[in-house]
């Protein structure tokens, strides 16, 4: 690992434990972004050695969910999706250079649709106004997911290891997070604990992917 690399490695889990540990939530804005620009300073990083800026793109979505999600504003769970839906439609693009989009992708999404709307039935699950959007969120994040995951089983890469396994991360973190915001549960400071280990771990992997 380079010197940088590790030094960043550790600021970003300096900022992670304080983003996840924070006791006063009107400093929880300021330790999530911090870490969620650190994981961007470290993919760019990472492309600026390798000369491939491919999923520059894809983390500056991820950077703009975390700040929308941590806001107070009144559609900042919208504004938050619509930033992760942007990041998932650019890795998507990108990826489609190197793998192109089966059936077999589009049928894993359409799984995960059905999943989501099977889950959505329980009576302690209130998706409301959001379950439309989740859908299509959902239906592109599981596309990103397989596309991903397939790129690794084409090519066979390190690199898309990586890859696939922080896309993967960040799957199961979108999934804790809608039973944390939705489901009524007495065990919302657990999935959210959960929810961001999965998902800076994920976001990091997916970042250090273009320097592997």
């Amino acid at each position: 690992m380079h010197t940088l690399g590790g030094i960043m490695l550790v600021i970003y889990i300096l900022f992670m434990a304080l983003a996840i540990y924070h006791r006063n939530k009107n400093t929880y804005i300021y330790f999530k972004t911090l870490t969620s620009i650190t994981f961007v300073a470290t993919g760019v990083y990472y492309a600026y050695q390798n000369h491939n800026f491919i999923l520059v793109p894809t983390l500056v979505g991820f950077l703009i969910g975390d700040i929308m999600l941590a806001t107070k504003l009144r559609r900042s769970f919208i504004y938050g999706m619509g930033g992760f839906f942007m990041a998932d439609v650019c890795l998507i693009y990108q990826l489609y250079h190197l793998k192109e989009i089966t059936v077999f992708d589009f049928i894993l999404s359409v799984l995960v649709l059905f999943f989501v709307a099977y889950i959505s039935k329980h009576p302690k699950m209130h998706l409301g106004h959001y379950k439309k959007s989740m859908y299509g969120y959902g239906f592109v994040l599981s596309l990103a997911v397989s596309n991903s995951i397939g790129c690794y089983l084409l090519h066979g890469k390190y690199s898309y290891l990586m890859l696939s396994v922080g896309m993967v991360f960040y799957f199961i973190s979108d999934f804790l997070l809608m039973f944390q915001y939705f489901y009524k549960t007495e065990h919302r400071d657990a999935l959210k604990l959960a929810k961001m280990l999965f998902y800076f771990l994920g976001a990091y992997l997916i970042a250090c992917s273009m320097g592997a």
